[in-house]
């Protein structure tokens, strides 16, 4: 059970149209401590969205209508806990929340507040954080634009830190989509026991919204673990994840059939850097209400793929099972080997015992190396799977203590 402190535990007790809060209407109004928002779907229609905004577009409470997969019924929660911005110019992070304008409504189901910070040249860093929910869309947007009044922005990272609770606050599961590689990462934290939840995510190109800013990675681990190493300055974040993996082990969710990570309180945080030399910057992030957990894509069983800098040593099981459960037969092809971009090929060790392969990277150059292998089943059929690390270059600002591979098992369907 958490311990709160006072704040969180009157934000337990608040109710949602507070006094003092302005309601989403279309039409602006004065700042308040909280603006709601939403997505102006029916309140008793699948995927009725709405967010209460507060400073630098940080909110403790998000309503979704979702689909409960446990018994098919629809129900409204509350699906956030916390939902905090925080900014690090290099002395440990500190949370957009003293806005000196806003949070006020700025249009339709659109919030602005605005605010300034001491960068890391001594110079004036303006903030503005424009919040949305577009109509019909479960997708709340912040779009964090930071100025320097004179100078250049400096060493400037943004965080924008989820901590999701549907119901019991110890049953989420978390999962990936994507990959930062191919522009396209999203991070799921969904209840275990519903399915029901939300998803984190982000401009990771300038089409997508960003500007003079990279995306540098994402972590995820247990509630309260991160809160603390953002404010001493000492979270690490890679595009391919940090994840506390005791915290966090690999599990089956039997209710999204899926492999998982948890259950755990899950807490985690998208990080992204600015251009040092810059004047301006911008940053995108989302927050997507996932109404049914169960419309979520599966990955493709027996499809691996593996985004790592180079020099990571890679770990990854190629446990695949038929509808019953039944482990299916693996048959590596290429001498057993990974097909590097060069042609030539790269043997990494494999276990044939728990089916997992081990591959140092070290030396080997940036781009794709594809692993193929053959999956039988007990009748002889065949399919194929294949695991594809994308060796992609470290950020020149980041840096980690060490990353591992991930461990993954796929379920495969006939």
């Amino acid at each position: 059970m958490r311990t709160f402190t006072t704040p969180e535990l009157l934000h337990t007790t608040r109710t949602r149209w507070a006094a003092g809060t302005a309601l989403a209407i279309g039409l602006a109004g004065p700042a308040a401590a909280q603006v709601t928002i939403d997505n102006d779907k029916p309140t008793t229609e699948q995927g009725y969205y709405t967010v209460e905004v507060e400073s630098g577009g940080e909110s403790r409470n998000a309503t979704l209508r979702g689909r409960d997969l446990s018994d098919n019924s629809l129900t409204t929660t509350d699906v956030l806990f916390d939902y905090f911005s925080y900014v690090d110019v290099g002395n440990g992070a500190f949370r957009l929340d003293n806005a000196t304008a806003g949070p006020t409504l700025d249009g339709d189901d659109r919030v602005v507040s605005s605010g300034s910070f001491t960068g890391s040249g001594g110079n004036t860093i303006n903030w503005t954080v424009t919040s949305s929910i577009a109509n019909g869309q479960s997708l709340y947007t912040n779009r964090i634009e930071f100025d320097a009044m004179t100078g250049t922005i400096g060493n400037l990272t943004f965080y924008q830190y989820l901590d999701e609770d549907v119901f019991n606050v110890s049953d989420d599961v978390f999962f990936t989509r994507g990959s930062a590689a191919t522009n396209d990462l999203e991070l799921f934290t969904l209840d275990g026991a519903t399915g029901i939840g939300v998803s984190q995510g982000g401009a990771f190109t300038a089409a997508q919204g960003l500007s003079n800013a990279s995306f540098i990675g994402y972590a995820a681990d247990s509630y309260n673990d991160i809160k603390p190493r953002l404010t001493a300055g000492t979270q690490n974040v890679s595009p391919n994840g940090v994840i506390d993996a005791a915290a966090l082990p690999q599990t089956n969710n039997e209710l999204l059939d899926s492999t998982v990570r948890g259950p755990n309180d899950v807490v985690s945080v998208m990080a992204w850097q600015a251009d040092a030399g810059a004047t301006n910057a911008v940053v995108l992030t989302t927050l997507g209400g996932v109404a049914d957990g169960s419309a979520v894509p599966l990955p493709e069983p027996g499809q691996f793929v593996i985004n790592a800098l180079p020099g990571d040593v890679i770990t990854q099981s190629l446990y695949v099972e038929d509808e019953n459960g039944t482990p299916l037969a693996i048959t590596l092809l290429n001498q057993a080997s990974f097909v590097g971009p060069d042609g030539a090929l790269y043997r990494p060790g494999y276990s044939t015992i728990d089916r997992v392969i081990t591959w140092d990277t070290t030396g080997r150059e940036e781009g794709t190396y594809i692993l193929d292998f053959n999956i039988r089943n007990a009748s002889g059929q065949f399919d194929n799977g294949s695991v594809t690390v994308n060796l992609v270059p470290e950020p020149a600002s980041l840096a980690l203590l060490g990353l591992g591979g991930l461990m993954m098992s796929g379920r495969r369907r006939r």
